[in-house]
């Protein structure tokens, strides 16, 4: 290979809060799961930052336990990832660089328009939750 190739970079594995995380990772849609593949590589390669899915695909009974309203879980198009120690400066370039990507074409639709990440400072411990909208398989 010649010196001006660029050097293909390996897909570093996704880490989880849990085996079961984990384990529903396979239940997410496919635009869903290579979102988070996207995000976990780019946090790594540009800022050495290791996420951590907290979130993935859930049960009817688990999300009525957290109080969710939405179904974005148990169809598979929303994941979640721990905000807790992240630096200011990286969270504010990683929601700048996806949502200038990805907001308007995969984000959920809500009252205030597309929406890819929100950030919850709340919950089980602070994280984002990334959301992808309906139809996108």
């Amino acid at each position: 290979m010649s010196d001006d190739k660029q050097k293909l970079v390996a897909t570093k594995p996704l880490k989880f809060k849990t085996p079961i995380v984990q384990e529903r990772f396979a239940n997410m849609t496919q635009t869903a799961q290579k979102l988070a593949k996207e995000m976990s590589d780019w946090a790594f390669y540009n800022y050495n930052v290791e996420l951590v899915f907290t979130s993935t695909w859930t049960l009817a009974a688990e999300d009525m336990k957290l109080g969710r309203v939405s179904d974005s879980h148990r169809t598979g198009r929303a994941f979640d990832i721990r905000t807790k120690g992240l630096k200011e400066d990286f969270k504010k370039a990683f929601c700048e660089y996806f949502n200038a990507l990805y907001q308007k074409s995969l984000g959920a639709q809500t009252k205030d328009g597309p929406m890819l990440i929100v950030d919850k400072p709340h919950g089980s411990g602070p994280h984002w939750h990334v959301q992808v909208r309906r139809g996108v398989k």
